[in-house]
């Protein structure tokens, strides 16, 4: 029963985790492309699927606790701890490349970033102050201020 039940929130976890994955090579494209208005969609189906992670953790932890895979694994026939192992090494699998993805895209937004500051900085310079500027004073006190009095 057990076995059974987290057998079907991990599948549920698995499934999201492909679902993310797919939608952050998708990103990958709208941002290469820089198509945004498909890139802002992406970003909200991505805000479901989040959201669905978060509904199958709190079913995981309403169901069975603080304890971990392995400790219902342990009480498990071998058939069942074979499966459970099989989609614990699937969601690993899946998480790195789901990282992987999202570090391509941070890269990408990055990157696309300076290169609009960088364009924006070409269109409009800084200029320079058009108005005389007295140069600064560098040292103690203010012009005219000596360190000693020199009537003493």
């Amino acid at each position: 029963m057990e076995a059974a039940k987290m057998i079907a929130l991990l599948d549920k976890l698995n499934s999201v985790h492909q679902e993310l994955i797919s939608l952050g090579q998708r990103k990958t494209e709208a941002v290469k492309k820089g198509e945004m208005m498909i890139l802002n969609a992406l970003l909200k189906e991505e805000d479901i699927h989040t959201k669905k992670l978060q509904q199958i953790d709190a079913e995981r932890t309403m169901h069975f606790g603080s304890r971990t895979l392995s400790d219902i694994m342990a009480s498990c026939a071998s058939a069942d701890q074979e499966r459970l192992s099989e989609l614990q090494q699937e969601i690993q699998l899946n998480y790195e490349t789901l990282k992987q993805v999202n570090e391509l895209n941070q890269q990408l937004l990055h990157q696309s970033l300076q290169v609009v500051n960088l364009t924006l900085d070409m269109m409009m310079p800084e200029a320079e102050p058009v108005n005389y500027t007295k140069p600064q004073m560098k040292g103690y006190g203010t012009a005219g201020t000596s360190l000693f009095d020199s009537k003493a």
